[in-house]
């Protein structure tokens, strides 16, 4: 070991053990660094012995109270297992499908044809052109196969908007 290593290591108050106690035998001036160390150590004054009782009772005694968090922690997890069972015990809710129509009895306005000639145009590109004039549509024509879609409400209501207003839709 070396002087400094073990300087080193006397000064940071490593007990003089094994390697480090070889060293200091051996090493003159590592000797007397070590007796100069603990006559330093023994030459420090001690506090009385019940400073430290007085310090330790001086602070507040905050106990924590685990009969609380017991029954808060209890709860909580009885709670989450009763939600949990609800939601996997509970029959699942009954669902009626009902088929509601919509019954018109005016014919179309022009903003509804001009919203359904975009919907058609966008939906159908290519199957469906669209004429406009400034913002009245004047003519929508589409392809007739498009009539055998019908579960599409976009064709469906293509379709009463061309009874409602003859000459608007155009098959070809």
């Amino acid at each position: 070991m070396r002087c400094e290593d073990a300087r080193a290591r006397l000064s940071d108050g490593a007990p003089n053990e094994g390697e480090l106690r070889d060293h200091v035998d051996a090493c003159d001036a590592c000797r007397e660094e070590y007796g100069f160390l603990e006559a330093l150590r023994a030459s420090r004054p001690q506090p009385p012995a019940a400073l430290r009782d007085r310090v330790v009772a001086s602070f507040p005694r905050r106990r924590f109270r685990w009969a609380v968090a017991a029954w808060a922690a209890s709860a909580a997890i009885m709670l989450g297992a009763g939600f949990a069972a609800g939601q996997w015990l509970a029959p699942p809710p009954k669902v009626e499908l009902v088929r509601v129509e919509r019954v018109v009895t005016r014919p179309p306005s022009d903003e509804e044809v001009a919203v359904l000639a975009v919907a058609l145009a966008a939906q159908y590109r290519g199957a469906v052109e669209v004429e406009f004039d400034g913002v009245t549509c004047k003519k929508i024509r589409a392809l007739r196969r498009l009539r055998e879609i019908t579960c599409c409400p976009i064709i469906r209501e293509m379709e009463r908007v061309s009874k409602e207003r003859p000459g608007l839709v155009e098959l070809q």
